[in-house]
């Protein structure tokens, strides 16, 4: 399993000590912002800005009582608010 697991790691790591953002142009697709209403490591307003990033629709859905990872114990919730924001395309 730790061969797997430990090259994704890295790479988060990786990502996170090296990424430096980028001015560019809104895009001009929706976006949902998903996130636990208890997160403490975000703020709703620094949710709010990733309005900025797009000039179509934007949703903000907040997990009532989750933390960070509000993904378990969601599992449900979180699979039917993709297949809203996701219709089938025939």
């Amino acid at each position: 399993m730790q061969t797997v697991l430990l090259p994704l790691l890295r790479a988060d790591l990786t990502l996170c000590e090296t990424y430096t953002h980028r001015a560019e142009a809104p895009l001009p697709c929706p976006l949902t912002v998903l996130a636990g209403s208890d997160d403490d490591s975000v703020t709703g307003a620094e949710l709010a800005e990733w309005r900025g990033h797009t000039t179509a629709a934007f949703a903000l859905h907040l997990f009532p009582d989750a933390p960070h990872l509000y993904v378990r114990g969601a599992e449900q919730e979180l699979a039917e608010m993709i297949t809203r924001t996701f219709p089938a395309r025939g």
